[in-house]
């Protein structure tokens, strides 16, 4: 129980010193963008998994950089798997872990089968879909779907791209309204 109320606070603290920075291109900070995504899925009744990787997503930006991180203007390339790793390791389940690790193949998927998602990208989020590999061929989006949660990805990137509105920051819910439904998430 102490391991992961220690975790937990890791989580909050990073958001807490970090989140304030400025989320990459954005007219936001990395905190309202990950408040407002968790906030997106928990008025799409989402489950309690993905509202916390709905708020959760971006954390490999956050991360310390190591030298194997590809890097770039718009922050930390790799920064889903990166993520996804960190919180893995900090006893949250797969269902937490694995959308983050999916949200940026997630983009590349949605760009290639749906003719109007790439247009309705940020221009930060096109510029950094090509530094993450560009729009998945065929046999990538049949790769991507076989996936265990790809389909939570999917979602979870809808609301990132909705996630970044400058002018909702004051209405939506403060970071530590999601404490106790970490604390759920990682002691089941």
């Amino acid at each position: 129980m102490k391991n992961v109320e220690l975790s937990i606070n890791f989580i909050f603290s990073l958001l807490e010193q970090c989140g304030f920075n400025s989320y990459d291109g954005e007219p936001i900070t990395q905190l309202d963008h990950a408040l407002q995504c968790a906030f997106l899925a928990l008025h799409n009744n989402a489950t309690s998994y993905q509202v916390i990787a709905a708020l959760l997503h971006d954390i490999g930006h956050l991360l310390p950089s190591r030298e194997l991180d590809m890097q770039s203007a718009w922050g930390i390339v790799n920064h889903g798997e990166r993520g996804a790793i960190v919180l893995r390791e900090l006893g949250f389940p797969e269902s937490v872990t694995e959308p983050i690790r999916l949200h940026v193949a997630a983009k590349q998927y949605l760009c290639s089968v749906e003719s109007d998602y790439f247009e309705s990208l940020s221009d930060a989020s096109k510029q950094t879909l090509q530094l993450q590999g560009g729009i998945f061929t065929l046999e990538e989006c049949m790769t991507f779907k076989k996936e265990s949660f790809w389909e939570q990805a999917v979602q979870l990137r809808r609301w990132d791209e909705l996630a970044k509105d400058a002018s909702i920051s004051a209405s939506i819910h403060p970071l530590e309204y999601y404490r106790s439904l970490m604390l759920y998430i990682c002691r089941k």
